[in-house]
């Protein structure tokens, strides 16, 4: 074999290797607080402010969270009360987005976090708080099983947040 050849076959190997390997790479970070979500948000200091306060509420338990490619999925305790009251405060952020939907847990998942069951609840949280930090979008995914969430006492708020007023 010609050199010319072995080293268009390397190329090419590497090539292939580096192309493929950086679809399939991804930077898992576990969310400790939920004030990460705006402590990350690329926007002004009084916006991140709103979002850090509609995500402490008071009966907005934090359970667990993770990031990985520009979106943090959060799961949370609570009744419907301070869920109503979580959306409600999102959705007068500026330039946010709330969307709500309903699942039921996942009865395998156990807990673990993969990119396949991103959109899937475990047993233990009442709806889990989806941020794609593109889009600036926060999606609520209730727990059709959750014991404390009544949907007849769900409120679901305006889908986009005021105008940014400098």
């Amino acid at each position: 074999m010609s050199s010319r050849h072995s080293l268009l076959t390397a190329l090419a190997t590497v090539a292939l290797f580096v192309g493929l390997s950086s679809h399939s790479l991804a930077l898992w970070v576990a969310v400790l607080s939920p004030d990460e979500v705006a402590s990350n948000l690329i926007a002004p200091e009084k916006v991140k402010r709103q979002v850090a306060e509609a995500l402490t509420l008071k009966g907005c338990e934090f359970i667990n969270g993770w990031w990985c490619n520009g979106t943090t999925a959060i799961n949370f305790c609570g009744d419907t009360a301070s869920l109503n009251a979580m959306t409600a405060r999102l959705a007068e952020c500026p330039e946010m987005t709330v969307e709500v939907s309903f699942k039921r847990h996942d009865k395998d998942s156990q807990g673990k976090n993969s990119r396949k069951n991103q959109n899937l609840l475990d047993r233990a949280s009442d709806w889990r708080l989806v941020h794609d930090s593109k889009t600036n979008t926060f999606l609520v995914i209730v727990n059709l099983e959750s014991e404390n969430i009544h949907l007849d006492d769900l409120k679901i708020p305006p889908a986009k947040g005021p105008k940014l007023v400098p």
